[in-house]
């Protein structure tokens, strides 16, 4: 077993930049699914399960809908409209924290070895998640394909990075 250290450029401070910028980009959702869950399970709507929840509970109702994400109990007494845009924004949020941990390890690794590419590579996953998000949320799913296509690309191409540059750092090349 070795213990040899070895250097990190100074351009690493770049690929700490953009992961950081995808965990703050995906944050950044949370409030607008709350949003459209203060729009959609407002009081109105929840009053209708307040005594059924206390009934079989035993205790309160929760404000806006939790713990339903879109195809529990709740849900299914929403209109189709309400429903399809409550389930377009929870997904654009529930999709980024899906790749969000392969992505921003994957350029942090990556990036030990090689930063410029690690970091071109993400700030291209956070066009493309931008363009995901925006056509997601204005075109419902038919809205997302660029975006999606974009984030494959990268998120594969950042995930070879990443192995490239661990046999790189264990070979010391």
């Amino acid at each position: 077993m070795s213990t040899e250290f070895f250097a990190v450029s100074t351009d690493y401070g770049l690929v700490i930049l953009t992961s950081a910028a995808l965990a703050i980009m995906c944050f950044s959702l949370g409030p607008t699914v709350i949003a459209s869950r203060r729009k959609h399970f407002n009081k109105e709507f929840m009053d209708q399960f307040r005594e059924e929840h206390q009934r079989e509970i035993g205790e309160p109702l929760p404000d806006l809908g939790f713990p339903d994400i879109g195809s529990g109990r709740y849900s299914a007494k929403l209109s189709y409209k309400s429903w399809f845009e409550f389930n377009n924004a929870q997904r654009t949020h529930q999709n980024f924290i899906e790749a969000l941990t392969v992505v921003i390890s994957c350029t942090l690794t990556g990036g030990l070895r090689f930063p410029i590419p690690a970091t071109i590579i993400g700030g291209l996953h956070f066009i493309g998640r931008l363009i995901y998000i925006i056509g997601y949320r204005f075109k419902g799913p038919r809205g997302r394909s660029i975006g999606a296509v974009l984030n494959i690309l990268t998120t594969s191409a950042i995930m070879l990075l990443a192995l490239i540059s661990g046999f790189a750092i264990y070979f010391k090349k």
